[in-house]
């Protein structure tokens, strides 16, 4: 069902939408399904356009996605960590490293919960539209609130971001 209901359904225009429902309503399993990782049952997607998942590197070059616990090279920086996945997406992805970053000079197997998910949103951004699911999980309060301010930032200069969650509030 929720393949049928995002199909057709033309989203990506430089906007902010959350995309909310209880656990289990199958809102991660949708995200993956749009990147390709788990295959619907029934019906077709696009993504930017594209089939999925026929032409999912295609659109992946541009999508950032984070779905679940953000996973990292450990023995590198967060900074390094971007380097590498910026090189397998678009030239422009390089240039905004710097912009989603805020700390990288610790190896990532000392981040925190909260910094290893600061650092997901980060690589997120370096994609334009950035696929978020529950990211605010491990996050404290002012950091839930400091992410509010940053997806209105991020459509304020025209980017499209998706946030999915179960919390209402």
């Amino acid at each position: 069902m929720a393949a049928r209901w995002w199909t057709g359904w033309t989203c990506w225009s430089r906007s902010a939408f959350g995309y909310l429902g209880p656990n289990d309503a199958g809102k991660t399993t949708l995200i993956t399904m749009l990147l390709g990782l788990t295959g619907p049952t029934a019906g077709s997607m696009r993504l930017l356009g594209y089939p999925v998942p026929a032409e999912r590197s295609v659109a992946l070059r541009r999508v950032g996605a984070m779905a679940e616990e953000p996973r990292f090279l450990d023995h590198l920086t967060g900074r390094e960590n971007l380097r590498i996945n910026a090189a397998a997406r678009e030239p422009a992805a390089k240039g905004r490293i710097e912009a989603a970053l805020e700390r990288a000079g610790e190896r990532v197997a000392r981040y925190s919960t909260g910094m290893r998910q600061r650092l997901g949103l980060a690589r997120c951004l370096l994609a334009d539209p950035a696929i978020l699911d529950e990211p605010t999980n491990g996050l404290d309060p002012a950091g839930i609130a400091e992410f509010r301010l940053m997806i209105r930032d991020l459509v304020a200069e025209g980017r499209t971001v998706m946030p999915s969650s179960h919390l209402l509030g």
